[in-house]
């Protein structure tokens, strides 16, 4: 499969992002995440916390970079994969910066799955959903059957 999916996260769910990964090259994928997870994934080291305080004391303008790589990413990508899980207790949990990464992905025409379903307590749970993403119940292989 000649297709490329980028992958959005919550820095919490980095080693989950690793192992989607994996398993969309098995089937063919190339694959795009954010540097911190790849770095993370290749460390083997899923220190959340270390990561958090590492990223807080970036200037804003290296903080911004890294934004607008990702965004790049998602340019380049024929799809959006969003990997939520549970998080604060919210089912599908999807922050503030994966929403922004949505954003982007829905404004060039890429279409977003949701690793997870969201749940209704999410705080932009009426936004995403007016996008329609596509829910694929943790199972990657339905993107695959996607793009058949």
């Amino acid at each position: 499969m000649n297709k490329t999916i980028c992958i959005g996260s919550s820095v919490s769910f980095y080693k989950d992002v690793a192992k989607v990964r994996r398993d969309l090259v098995d089937l063919g994928f190339n694959v795009f995440v954010p540097d911190v997870a790849l770095a993370m994934e290749q460390a083997d080291n899923f220190d959340v916390e270390a990561q958090r305080a590492v990223f807080q004391n970036l200037s804003a303008e290296k903080k911004k970079q890294i934004v607008i790589h990702l965004f790049e990413k998602i340019e380049k990508s024929d799809a959006f994969l969003v990997v939520n899980q549970e998080k604060h207790g919210i089912k599908g949990y999807i922050g503030p910066n994966v929403l922004m990464e949505i954003t982007i992905a829905v404004y060039l025409g890429k279409p977003v799955f949701l690793l997870s379903s969201m749940g209704k307590d999410l705080a932009a749970f009426e936004e995403i959903s007016a996008i329609q993403p596509i829910s694929i119940d943790n199972d990657v292989s339905k993107i695959r059957d996607f793009f058949a």
